[in-house]
């Protein structure tokens, strides 16, 4: 399969990705009246980061091996900050008027920097969602240096230290489950404390979720890979199996890469099946559509969504009143804001930002 077809695929999954954070933070708004299952479905949607921390190692190591970044530095550090920072920089713009209501002037200088995340009591600090990009600001700053030492090793040595890194993850999870450093008898995604947020947010913690991604590009380029198409559908099956049931795993250990070795299934999956129904699905143009705008669904959520309802409380109450309405109608403006966003702010930004520095 052309490389652009493999690619496409993989931007389709994005998407998916960026709707169940997006559907978890909208039942956070209010609780749906679905099935209980279901409702656990949408309430693990904090899983789907794991996914895109994993992809992002897969995806730079694929790309990048051509032109390693450690020989063209300058390009490759204009071309990851205008990936990210021009959506970023709205992000905290639509949300400015929030954040002032409880400014904090230590966090307000983090935000912007892509630090918010290096400390426990900022990780969502102004934007919320984007401490995820502070973890992924510091997974760029590591690749160059990782990439070449990534080429160097066998597919085999790869997978080693990524399982070591994956096991070292879960332990920490167990570790806080069996010690409770924050004296707290049970935690879940609203928990606000010291370690678990450390657990949650901090980009040493999260980096073996991307080392894995690396393997995965490491077996990639080394030919090892197998055809899994019906692999990567039972692994999806798998998953959503156990994010129905997640409510049995302990929290940490669901929050910080629990399903990782799923998410490389798929993922392997969609870069290497042939043609079939699944695989025409995601490349059809309306999805590959909906994934490229997925980082401007993900950035610009919360004030997307706190703009929604800011409006709605006001000029039809009633829509408030009805969980199942309104998550409907701010679904809809979100995913269309962002697709604006993307066309007219990301995609001009970014062009200008490589010819003018790159």
């Amino acid at each position: 399969m052309e490389p652009q077809r493999r690619l496409d695929a993989l931007t389709s999954l994005r998407f998916v990705a960026a709707l169940h954070v997006l559907v978890f933070h909208l039942q956070g708004l209010g609780a749906w009246p679905v099935p209980a299952l279901l409702a656990r479905l949408i309430g693990s949607g904090f899983v789907s980061v794991s996914f895109f921390f994993v992809l992002s190692g897969f995806i730079l190591t694929v790309s990048s091996a051509p032109r390693p970044p450690h020989t063209r530095l300058r390009a490759y550090a204009v071309g990851r900050f205008a990936r990210i920072y021009p959506l970023y920089l709205l992000g905290l713009v639509l949300m400015l008027p929030a954040w002032l209501k409880a400014f904090a002037p230590a966090p307000s200088v983090a935000a912007p920097l892509l630090l918010q995340a290096w400390v426990p009591p900022w990780a969502l600090a102004w934007n919320p969602p984007a401490w995820s990009l502070s973890v992924e600001a510091f997974f760029y700053l590591m690749f160059p240096l990782l990439l070449p030492r990534v080429l160097a090793a066998s597919a085999r040595a790869m997978w080693a230290l990524a399982a070591a890194g994956w096991l070292l993850g879960l332990g920490l999870g167990v570790a806080y489950v069996v010690l409770l450093p924050d004296g707290l008898e049970s935690v879940d995604d609203s928990t606000q404390a010291f370690f678990i947020n450390a657990l949650k947010f901090h980009p040493l913690v999260r980096l073996p979720e991307f080392v894995v991604g690396l393997a995965l590009g490491k077996s990639f380029l080394a030919g090892r890979w197998p055809k899994l198409g019906l692999a990567g559908v039972a692994a999806a099956l798998a998953l959503v199996a156990g994010l129905m049931l997640a409510e049995h795993a302990p929290f940490p250990l669901l929050h910080n890469g629990l399903f990782t070795p799923l998410f490389v299934v798929i993922i392997a999956a969609a870069a290497s099946s042939g043609p079939s129904a699944v695989m025409r699905a995601l490349q059809y143009r309306g999805w590959v559509t909906l994934g490229e705008a997925s980082y401007a669904v993900y950035i610009l959520q919360a004030p997307l969504l706190s703009l929604v309802h800011g409006v709605a409380r006001r000029v039809a109450p009633a829509l408030v009143a009805s969980p199942l309405a309104f998550s409907a109608v701010a679904l809809a403006v979100t995913v269309g804001a962002s697709l604006l966003a993307w066309a007219v702010v990301e995609k001009p930004a970014r062009r200008w930002l490589v010819q003018r520095f790159g």
